[in-house]
């Protein structure tokens, strides 16, 4: 089986999207698919001697850089990448069972369908975000813009023209069968197995309890209602604990300037970290904080970190609705919280510190979960099955069973 993937984020990017695809990727090769991969240059970070691909072909290509200038600046960061990956998608001249194109941006999804055309192939749209609504979510377009409204043709055109489509879950793919009938299957954002913590760590009888959050700083991850909690916190006189935000994104200034205006001493932001060194600090953590912005949308969709969280075995402060909440809610060790309420997640903190040893013990379930359901090896077996059947190959003998 030979597969294009196409997508604007790959390692060494520090993004969802770049973990989702590299880390399949790379899993689709060791079972001996040829997978080849078109996607941009890292966007914040540059390629060292060390770094390797493996036997995955990945073609990065230039693009024009978003250096902030508000919604043009960005529009045209993400039309660059869909120019170059057309062109070199075009010049280009493998043949493929099958073409992977992941989206949001959006723009990425139309040069993949654009070149699944011209080479007579089979495409498979990965939706990890629905957009434009996601977009709208994030304050980005108005949902009475003209660009929110072609968008939406976009985007019905390409559900309805794929081949087939894989979204990240149920709620996503329902929402997606009610404008389409081509196959949807949910793939997952897992974790790899090899971060999976199992090991019975001994309960931290310790002053300072941490609690982290790792991720991007963005306009729908409303980091805001952390450093809300923390002032509440500090406001009750409340000690023996601090919050640490590791990350990046677009709020980092914002949440930064709270912190120095409220005078908070409970709460701190680190840089960003690579995987390997989040997954020890999430380890390492003695609690993790998960939320999203309350919105319809945001309430379809599963945060991928998710199931990193749950590979560490840590309790988990969650404020989710939808599915995301219905799988933390199976493991005991887990608290969640009102999304809009900073109150409510100040209580829940309150609480962990009070029963912080029993929550750790139930906690450990997090991890048994994620290895036995949301493994990234197992969402990639599923995925080659699917692809496998929507292949070239696929649909000929698919075909032939019918006729």
């Amino acid at each position: 089986m030979k597969i294009l993937i196409v997508s604007q984020f790959y390692a060494p990017d520090i993004t969802a999207c770049a973990f989702r695809i590299s880390e399949t990727a790379k899993l689709l090769s060791e079972k001996g698919w040829e997978v080849h991969v078109i996607a941009a240059l890292p966007h914040k970070t540059l390629i060292n001697k060390d770094f390797n691909d493996g036997i995955v072909k990945v073609n990065r290509l230039p693009i024009i850089p978003y250096k902030g200038g508000g919604k043009a600046s960005y529009l045209l960061h993400y039309l660059s990448f869909m120019a170059v990956a057309f062109i070199k998608g075009i010049l280009n001249r493998e043949k493929y069972d099958a073409i992977w194109v992941t989206s949001p941006p959006l723009f990425t999804a139309v040069a993949g369908y654009a070149l699944a055309v011209i080479k007579h192939c089979p495409i498979c749209l990965d939706i990890r975000d629905l957009w434009p609504d996601s977009a709208v979510s994030a304050g980005q377009i108005s949902e009475n813009s003209l660009a929110y409204k072609a968008a939406r043709i976009v985007e019905k055109f390409l559900y309805r023209r794929s081949t087939c489509i894989t979204c990240v879950s149920k709620p996503m793919a329902n929402h997606i069968k009610k404008i389409t009938n081509k196959p949807v299957c949910i793939i997952y954002n897992g974790t790899e197995k090899k971060y999976i913590n199992l090991e019975k760590v001994p309960f931290k009888d310790y002053d300072k309890v941490c609690l982290r959050y790792t991720g991007n700083i963005g306009r729908c991850q409303n980091i805001s209602l952390l450093t809300d909690a923390a002032f509440l916190l500090q406001e009750r006189n409340v000690k023996g604990f601090r919050i640490e935000i590791i990350g990046d994104g677009a709020e980092k200034a914002l949440i930064q300037n709270k912190i120095q205006e409220n005078n908070l001493a409970n709460i701190f932001i680190k840089p960003p970290v690579t995987k390997d060194e989040a997954m020890q600090l999430m380890i390492e953590s003695d609690a993790l904080l998960l939320h999203i912005k309350n919105d319809e949308t945001m309430a379809k969709t599963v945060p991928s970190k998710l199931f990193d969280y749950m590979a560490a075995g840590t309790p988990i402060l969650y404020g989710l609705k939808g599915e995301g909440a219905e799988i933390l809610s199976k493991s005991g060790g887990n608290l969640a919280y009102d999304p809009d309420s900073p109150e409510d997640l100040a209580d829940k903190i309150e609480f962990f510190l009070k029963n912080r040893q029993k929550l750790t013990k139930k906690a450990r379930k997090n991890a048994k979960i994620a290895l036995k359901r949301y493994t990234r090896e197992a969402m990639t077996e599923k995925l080659m099955k699917f692809l496998s059947k929507y292949s070239r190959q696929g649909l000929v003998d698919g075909g032939q069973k019918r006729q």
